[in-house]
This record gives structure tokens, sequence and C-alpha cells, in this order.
């Protein structure tokens, strides 16, 4: 028989804005044997990423900090593509990572994988139903 703990899924929600990080993870905190883990940069995702494999990372496109240590991956995403989201993304794709993009930026985000693509503007209830379908929790 599998432990509570065996069968635990991680999220890692890595977003700067308060409103919408009270938002989810209050909302994904209700979902059983499910650990949200916040961060706020893109620095501290990938340390996060290394140190600890989630299941699943919930990201914006924009953070606010330096892109030096995502540059190895620019070549894996087209030009009007590169920002810090799909360059995590190409990252978390190469070491088999699930992952989605929220964010309120879709007007200029021109993804060759819009699946992994939820707006802001959608309702908090399609962000949990991604996240359980992603994890089948």
């Amino acid at each position: 028989m599998m432990s509570q703990s065996d069968s635990a899924k991680t999220v890692l929600l890595v977003e700067d804005q308060p409103a919408t990080v009270r938002i989810l993870r209050e909302r994904l905190a209700r979902l059983p044997g499910l650990t949200v883990r916040l961060v706020r940069s893109l620095n501290r995702a990938l340390d996060q990423i290394e140190e600890k494999r989630p299941d699943l990372v919930i990201l914006d496109l924009y953070l606010p900090d330096d892109w030096d240590r995502l540059l190895p991956y620019r070549d894996r995403v087209a030009l009007n593509e590169f920002n810090q989201g799909e360059l995590l993304g190409a990252l978390l794709e190469e070491r088999g990572i699930l992952y989605f993009h929220y964010t309120s930026h879709l007007p200029f985000y021109r993804s060759r994988r819009t699946e992994t693509v939820l707006t802001k503007a959608q309702p908090v209830d399609d962000v949990v139903a991604k996240v359980r379908g992603l994890l089948g929790i």
C-alpha cells in the first residue's frame, strides 16, 4: 500500500504578483495530497528545480530578475518567444518536468506550445482543473 508521502505531489508556483500568489495558493492548498511551494524569482525557481524536483511548475512569463542562468536555452525558442518563461519551459522540457504558463501577457506570447498557457483572465477553477488533470489528482 502506498503511503500518503509516496503519493504526495508538489507544485512549484513561480509568481511575483502578491494577489495571484494568494488566490492560487489558497485554491491549490485545498487539493488533497498536494504541496505548493512558492518562489517569486527566476533564480530561486532554478534553485528549487535543481534541489527538489517538483511534479509540476506553474510559471509567470516575466519575472523580476536576471536571465543569465537561462541563456544556454535561448537557441531552443524562436526569437519572438524570447522571454524568461519560454526559456524556463525549455529547461523543464529537457528535464521531463510538467509545466504551464500562467500569464497576463498573452497578446505578446507567441508560443509554439499554446497548450502550455493559461491567462490570468481565466477563472482560477481552470487553473485548478489543469493542475488536477496534469497530476492525475
